[in-house]
């Protein structure tokens, strides 16, 4: 059971630990049509790396294409 958990943590932390969360939580908010996921199911510690990451794809953080202007 440990061999496989620490495969898992490996995994998650192979490109960087919150890097990889805060592209996955992005990935889930693009979808959030399909996964219902928004901004507001976001970690605290990743909500403003979440909507930085957002912002530079043209969406806020319920999925939405930003205003332009």
């Amino acid at each position: 059971m440990f061999k496989r958990l620490r495969l898992i943590w490996d995994i998650l932390t192979f490109k960087g630990g919150d890097g990889y969360m805060v592209d996955v939580y992005i990935a889930l908010i693009v979808h959030t049509d399909i996964t219902h996921r928004t901004i507001d199911t976001v970690p605290a510690a990743l909500k403003d790396a979440v909507l930085a990451g957002l912002n530079a794809i043209g969406l806020d953080g319920y999925g939405q294409p930003l205003p332009q202007g």
